[in-house]
């Protein structure tokens, strides 16, 4: 072989290299790349399983706190008509007495007018 030959060869040899190093060292960034976008990937959807969870509790919380307004609701219904019916008990002779129909004043007189 001789020396063009060989230089030639070796001049080859080092464009290889070098294109070999650049492509490596792009495929280490396009990896970190690719290992970044699966991490943020991955923390997103821990993020959205917390916000579901989340959400279904809240969902939870709202059903029973809907409910118990239903059955306070219902409760407080129960307890105005009972008040309604106790004061109506109490009150009913009271208003009778208060109200009675007051006699004419003629009839005070014994039949005498004035």
């Amino acid at each position: 072989m001789t020396w063009r030959r060989m230089t030639g060869s070796l001049v080859k040899f080092q464009c290889l290299c070098m294109i070999f190093r650049k492509l490596r060292n792009q495929l280490l960034e396009i990896t970190k790349e690719r290992d970044e976008v699966l991490t943020q990937a991955e923390e997103l959807q821990n993020a959205k399983a917390e916000q579901q969870l989340l959400m279904e509790r809240c969902r939870d919380k709202f059903l029973n706190a809907k409910a118990e307004v239903e059955e306070l609701t219902m409760k407080l219904s129960t307890l105005e008509v009972k008040w309604r019916n106790v004061i109506s008990f109490f009150l009913r002779p009271m208003c009778a007495n208060m109200f009675k129909v007051m006699p004419h004043k003629n009839e005070f007189s014994n039949g005498r007018s004035s």
